[in-house]
């Protein structure tokens, strides 16, 4: 027997015990409410019992994103610190190197030969280089 069946029964049963049609429909009408409000609850407890995991989460990732932005603003800090205690003064041992690494650039040496010579990188050779060449065009 089916559920539906079922009910149909109940309520056929419920008539013969003097119930009006009216009154098995509002009867039926709560019965359906009442049914619904159990599913319902059902939903709601199966929803708060994944609530402590997602709140983890949530904690989680509300520290890692802390760190991110610490890490971040320690970053910002220590760039901002180096640029101002950098002052733009040049001191005559890097106008010397200058010099000789622009002076070698014009004999026609490589960039390579010259950062070996003076023992610094290459890129560092290239941007003097560079700039003297934009100094000089300007």
């Amino acid at each position: 027997m089916s559920t539906l069946e079922r009910v149909a029964a109940a309520l056929g049963s419920l008539s013969s015990v003097g119930l009006s049609s009216a009154d098995v429909v509002v009867l039926t009408a709560l019965a359906v409410c009442v049914g619904f409000q159990v599913w319902c609850l059902r939903a709601v407890r199966v929803s708060l019992k994944a609530l402590p995991s997602l709140d983890e989460r949530v904690a989680r990732l509300t520290r890692s994103v802390t760190m991110l932005v610490d890490t971040t603003e320690g970053c910002f800090d220590a760039v901002s610190t180096q640029i101002a205690r950098n002052d733009d003064t040049v001191t005559p041992r890097r106008q010397q190197r200058q010099r000789r690494v622009v002076g070698a650039a014009e004999r026609g040496r490589t960039i390579a030969q010259i950062a070996a010579e003076e023992d610094v990188a290459e890129g560092e050779v290239a941007l003097r280089v560079r700039m003297a060449r934009d100094l000089h065009t300007n």
